[in-house]
């Protein structure tokens, strides 16, 4: 699969859970909630626009249905480790 490299307009900012992923788009300061379920995580991502960056933490392995939606989507993923994001802080 090819993905096109764009520069993000904005940050999807996701908090990882085990049954649950709370959702931040930085282009508008919603939060949403949508279940970490592969169906629900592939309805999500195809309502992503192509010119987000999505971020998510490294939680164990909860992220791994989120990052395969995104992949499958086309979608631009990272995965942040969180104690590097904390030291950054």
């Amino acid at each position: 699969m090819t993905i096109d490299c764009v520069t993000p307009a904005h940050f999807i900012g996701c908090d990882v859970g085990k049954t649950s992923i709370v959702v931040f788009d930085s282009r508008n300061g919603q939060i949403r909630t949508v279940p970490n379920r592969a169906a629900d995580l592939a309805d999500f991502a195809a309502t992503l626009d192509r010119a987000c960056l999505v971020i998510c933490e490294v939680t164990g392995g909860h992220e791994a249905a989120l990052l395969d939606a995104l992949v499958e989507a086309g979608r631009a993923a990272h995965r942040a480790d969180a104690r590097k994001v904390k030291a950054f802080i």
